[in-house]
């Protein structure tokens, strides 16, 4: 009985240093996100961007597809700044002060007709979390008045349907220029002034933040 219950000691203890080996593993896997200057891992507080940083980005196209035709614009702005510079237990915010598409249409086998585009809630706030290598996730929510939200007016073939986006978890990559992408994020249409919507809407987008700063990585941080 006394052979049982030590060897059933020593389970119990290496069973232990083994929790304790993964809860630290975990908790350095589980690390923050740094803006870095330069393409290294962990990135050194030193290459940290500042907390106050421009986010310019322009994007190489960007649309809202429907059940009802495809609302193409000709441009997206977007611009910011963050609002932290992350740490090795956090991770880097930031606002968003515009958020512009312009000159935008929809397409319809048949027909187009150009839309109004009103963007709603600005200014919005995000998080930009390191996933792996200099990859990472960029998520978009409520900056107090609401989540993104786009009243949208197309004449007969879409009249006055708002698009509420929710809280978009958008991927990024590092680099010169990095970028950040909309990969059908699912939105919710809710009609205004006796508008319709249509029964499915989703947001695609390819988004370069090529401007200021020109080259990025996202990285882990020491």
């Amino acid at each position: 009985m006394q052979r049982i219950i030590k060897v059933g000691g020593i389970a119990a203890v290496a069973a232990l240093g083994l929790l304790g080996l993964f809860n630290g593993w975990y908790a350095f896997a589980a690390g923050g996100t740094a803006l870095c200057k330069s393409a290294e891992a962990p990135c050194a507080t030193t290459n940290h961007y500042p907390s106050g940083t421009t986010l310019n980005a322009a994007a190489a196209y960007g649309f809202i597809t429907t059940s009802v035709g495809h609302i193409w614009c000709s441009k997206w702005t977007i611009s910011g700044s963050t609002t932290s510079t992350g740490s090795s237990t956090e991770n880097v915010t930031f606002s968003i002060s515009t958020f512009a598409p312009v000159g935008c249409s929809i397409a319809t086998p048949f027909s187009s007709h150009p839309c109004t585009m009103t963007v709603l809630h600005v200014p919005f706030k995000g998080t930009i979390s390191h996933t792996s290598g200099a990859n990472g996730t960029m998520t978009l929510s409520s900056g107090g008045t609401g989540n993104l939200a786009i009243k949208v007016d197309c004449g007969t073939i879409l009249p006055k349907c708002e698009f509420n986006f929710g809280t978009p978890v958008l991927d990024a990559s590092s680099g010169s220029p990095w970028d950040f992408y909309a990969n059908r994020e699912a939105l919710t249409g809710v009609p205004y002034e006796g508008g319709t919507c249509p029964k499915e809407a989703s947001w695609w987008g390819h988004f370069n933040a090529a401007q200021l700063p020109s080259s990025m990585w996202i990285e882990e941080s020491a």
